[in-house]
């Protein structure tokens, strides 16, 4: 996998200014190829990356790529190296192991008052953080430098170690039934039949005395927890029960000072389950005040984890303003195009475009919204979206366009689209769609602005029908026809 590009372009400006730093610490020169190339990549990737004419740029005529080869290799590998370096204290984690690394770097050299000053540290910081994974291995570590250390009793470690093995013990318990609900959860859509049984198997082991008493005396205990019972209810649907226990779970958690620059992902990720339980619970209200918490949070710790969220954020208002204020969606949506971590994922500028071009087609006003529909169209990353979400894109132009009264284009169009989505088009579980573009196509096809009888007849067929109704109707048809009537109709 050629792995060097999509590094390259997910580095910021300051990681990129240490990187530069980084390679010209020795020898400053402007004709580094290391730099050039690390430039040109970021540059052209995606739309305009060609390795070759990289090559050609950086070694002209020379047939032997291998030079480039070994310079690419070279780049990635001083890339990690600075980010190393950029990151060494960034983080708790990074701290406990770049420590624990230095440890085994003096042990190698037979320096071992230097390895027990690097491994205690590590030590502290992770008793405080409760990372048992990594305690088990400063715990081994120290009783290993107590051979050659006097002052370190080996009988003082190894009981810590064993204490610490039985609390990783209760976490790995936990991790197994989470792994199997998470498992459950991606292939099936409900905790009905065979699947309710994991569900009761967390609900017998969250309800036992024991696990109780963990939660109340285990930081992480309590994260782990929030994660597994979260998703199991996530999985139902159940947005109730949801709401009530991520309220209560986010005031436990704030309570007790759980919440630092270690855990500020799962403070974030809560705020977003929050936002959205509201919403789903009809409480727009609500869910916006958790969303204005969520924008307040992003911004902490010179805004870590800002990417990863900005797009859920914006995700928040859009719902509930599109229940609410229709026409203050818009500002949302139209800040979330403009936005460069949005911008970097085809799925998030699929949404934002797709949700213009709904918002402007339910204030009727269907020349921004077709506006909209193209601009999706065009996006370089539309063709990596998935086959039967574009087949549904392209029905709601379809609509659109008949709005607009532009039958010659929808009657090349649809069978444009036939043939595209000729896969999707006859799976059963698109026969509603495959009816509503034959009933399209009729539609087109007649001429006179009056809707005929005959239509009409069509048209109350295929609502009336047994046909079952998709949520993936990025457009309502029903909804589309009873338009119809509105503004074409008798």
């Amino acid at each position: 996998m050629n792995i060097l590009p999509n590094i390259v372009v997910s580095l910021n400006k300051e990681e990129i200014r240490n990187f530069k730093l980084f390679i010209n610490r020795t020898n400053s020169n402007k004709n580094r190829k290391d730099e050039n190339l690390f430039d040109l990549i970021k540059n052209s990737y995606p739309d305009k990356y060609d390795e070759d004419k990289l090559f050609k740029k950086l070694y002209g005529d020379e047939n032997d790529k291998n030079s480039f080869y070994r310079l690419k290799n070279r780049l990635l590998e001083d890339i990690g190296i600075s980010l190393s370096q950029f990151y060494f204290n960034e983080t708790d984690l990074h701290y406990i192991l770049n420590h624990y690394l230095l440890c085994k770097s003096f042990s190698l050299k037979n320096e071992w008052q230097s390895a027990k000053f690097y491994i205690t540290k590590a030590e502290k910081k992770a008793e405080a953080i409760e990372n048992y994974q990594l305690l088990d291995l400063i715990y081994s570590e120290l009783i290993s430098l107590s051979h050659e250390i006097l002052e370190i009793n080996p009988d003082y470690y190894i009981k810590k170690r064993h204490l610490n093995r039985a609390k990783l013990a209760d976490i790995q318990e936990l991790d197994d039934i989470l792994a199997t609900i998470i498992y459950k959860v991606r292939i099936t859509q409900n905790f009905s039949g065979p699947d309710a049984q994991v569900s009761n198997l967390l609900k017998k082991y969250t309800d036992s005395e024991v696990t109780k008493n963990k939660i109340k005396t285990n930081k992480q205990f309590k994260f782990k927890l929030y994660e597994a019972l979260s998703r199991v209810l996530l999985s139902k649907k159940d947005y109730k029960a949801l709401e009530e226990y991520l309220l209560s779970t986010f005031a436990d958690f704030t309570k007790h000072n759980l919440f630092n620059k270690n855990t500020h992902d799962t403070n974030l990720q809560m705020l977003a389950y929050i936002t959205n339980a509201l919403f789903m619970n009809g409480k727009y209200a609500e869910s916006l005040k958790y969303a204005d918490k969520l924008r307040l949070e992003m911004l902490e710790y010179d805004k870590l984890h800002y990417d990863k969220y900005v797009f859920f954020y914006y995700n928040a208002l859009v719902n509930n303003y599109s229940k609410t204020d229709p026409i203050k969606a818009l500002e949302p949506l139209n800040e979330a195009k403009e936005n460069k971590a949005i911008t970097k994922h085809p799925f998030y500028v699929g949404y934002v475009y797709l949700n213009l071009g709904v918002t402007h087609y339910n204030l009727r006003e269907y020349k921004p919204a077709l506006k909209s529909f193209i601009k999706l169209y065009t996006n370089t990353h539309y063709n990596l979206l998935d086959e039967t979400f574009r087949f549904n894109i392209s029905i709601a132009e379809l609509i659109i366009r008949y709005l607009l009264d532009d039958k010659a284009y929808i009657i090349n169009r649809i069978g444009q689209v036939q043939k595209e989505f000729k896969n999707v088009i006859k799976q059963s579980l698109f026969q509603r769609d495959r009816e509503f573009i034959k009933l399209l196509l009729v539609m087109a096809n007649t001429e006179t602005k009056i809707i005929p009888i005959k239509l009409e007849k069509m048209m109350i067929d295929f609502k009336t029908a047994d046909h079952k109704k998709q949520a993936n109707e990025i457009l309502n048809y029903d909804e589309f026809l009873e338009l119809c009537y509105q503004e074409k109709g008798k």
